[in-house]
């Protein structure tokens, strides 16, 4: 990807941070300073500031990188959970998944695993959900998959393939996605 053309000040001075894949350019114009601040290959500056004195300039730009050097471990971290989420074996029968959609409303399906088929496709079924007690607002509250035993009883099976921590489906609400559910209630609302 070729990187945009950036904007930097007759004069200025480039602060690159050690860590981080960030630059500052520093200038002053009739004695007042002024710095630019461009992150990662972006084009469009994240921010272009006149400042007080020289202290607030390098207080400012010790802010900057140090965020983007969090930006960037953020970044990483993400990156290989989503790598290891990829890996062949991580989705297991009884694994719940869940698909929140809607235009007026949030609504919320769960699904669950009930047999896998090869290393990329399974089978499963959409259980109903329960309200979380306490979480009941204007038209809307928190759910969780239910914990009924026989959840799944009746239930006529359908096959999905698992791409990562996401089974796709096109009978998954027509959308068809679903991502692995971490235990934390779900939002849901409906209109009248």
């Amino acid at each position: 990807m070729q990187q945009v053309a950036r904007y930097i000040p007759a004069g200025a001075r480039a602060v690159k941070s050690r860590k981080a894949e960030a630059v500052v350019y520093v200038h002053e114009r009739n004695g007042v300073p002024f710095a630019i601040a461009y992150a990662f290959k972006r084009g469009k500056p994240e921010w272009n500031f006149r400042f007080r004195n020289e202290a607030d300039r390098a207080k400012r730009i010790e802010l900057f990188f140090k965020g983007i050097e969090a930006a960037e471990v953020y970044l990483a971290e993400q990156k290989a959970r989503a790598k290891e989420l990829a890996k062949p074996g991580n989705v297991k029968v009884g694994q719940v998944f869940v698909s929140s959609w809607g235009y007026d409303q949030t609504n919320v399906d769960f699904y669950e695993i009930v047999a896998l088929k090869g290393a990329a496709s399974a089978m499963v079924v959409k259980i109903p959900c329960d309200t979380l007690e306490g979480s009941e607002g204007q038209m809307c509250a928190h759910v969780l998959p239910s914990t009924a035993p026989d959840r799944a009883a009746g239930k006529e099976p359908f096959m999905v393939r698992i791409k990562g921590n996401r089974i796709v489906s096109s009978e998954i609400n027509g959308r068809g996605g679903a991502s692995a559910w971490e235990g934390k209630p779900q939002y849901q609302s409906w209109y009248a």
